[in-house]
């Protein structure tokens, strides 16, 4: 029996609804299997690994050049005694009226503020920066097998905004930020050598990528007798703030 014209478009109709339904409201599959994901801020220990927060502040751009490095590369300043980092803190920075200034800072493994200079001040020189093991772009956290990946983001409310046709001639201002489509949970699987930490962020899924930022980077057994990584969170967008610089150890 053949199907009409109009039976034809029906269906055709009835398939598009729920294609956009399925889309466009927040999804209610895979609650049960995620459950257990917690924000790092608050995972203590995991498996073989202890978490500690060290700061809760965002981070600002390292002048590496500055002090010494030979390119300009995302790093954190280890202390040449290796037992602390400096890091600026755009939290930290005083308004002026032309220009932010952001302040050194120097914390120990504990999370104790040992020193803070004064805005023309450096750290000494000797220390080593420590490089991003991860150097993942945006795209490509969803495919990456390497340390980092999200493993699943849950939708919870769409950015109707974006469905504005004449929204499209703002890719043409230099302002231009990338669209975001839902606000949701990033649940995230760190891979480390002798177990994974599973744990969530909220953020929002972009044209490309998420809105959030995350650097690892490996401390030199040098100055740690066990694995030692340091894992740096921005621009998440959880409300109890998980976003911060992490030191993971191995006991």
């Amino acid at each position: 029996m053949q199907l009409k014209i109009k039976q034809i478009i029906l269906l055709f109709l009835l398939f598009t609804v729920s294609l956009i339904m399925w889309y466009v409201y927040p999804q209610g599959s895979n609650k049960i299997f995620y459950q257990n994901y917690r924000y790092l801020s608050q995972i203590r220990k995991s498996g073989p690994y202890i978490i500690k927060r060290l700061t809760s502040a965002d981070l600002d751009y390292v002048p590496c050049l500055l002090l010494g490095n030979k390119v300009d590369e995302d790093a954190i300043y280890l202390d040449p005694e290796g037992n602390s980092i400096w890091y600026l803190s755009i939290a930290n920075a005083s308004e002026n009226v032309l220009y932010s200034v952001s302040s050194w800072l120097q914390i120990d493994f504990e999370g104790n503020t040992i020193k803070r200079l004064s805005e023309n001040q450096q750290p000494p020189s000797g220390g080593i920066f420590l490089k991003d093991k991860l150097q993942v772009e945006d795209a490509d956290w969803d495919d990456s097998d390497d340390r980092l990946r999200v493993v699943h983001f849950k939708r919870n409310h769409f950015n109707w905004s974006i469905l504005n046709p004449l929204d499209i001639y703002g890719s043409t201002d230099p302002r231009y930020k990338p669209k975001w489509y839902w606000d949701g949970i990033a649940y995230l699987r760190l891979n480390l050598p002798d177990g994974a930490i599973d744990f969530k962020t909220e953020t929002s899924n972009k044209e490309n990528g998420y809105n959030f930022e995350a650097k690892l980077f490996e401390v030199p057994t040098a100055f740690s007798k066990n694995q030692a990584m340091i894992l740096t969170l921005a621009n998440t967008e959880a409300l109890n703030g998980d976003k911060g610089i992490y030191f993971i150890y191995k006991k």
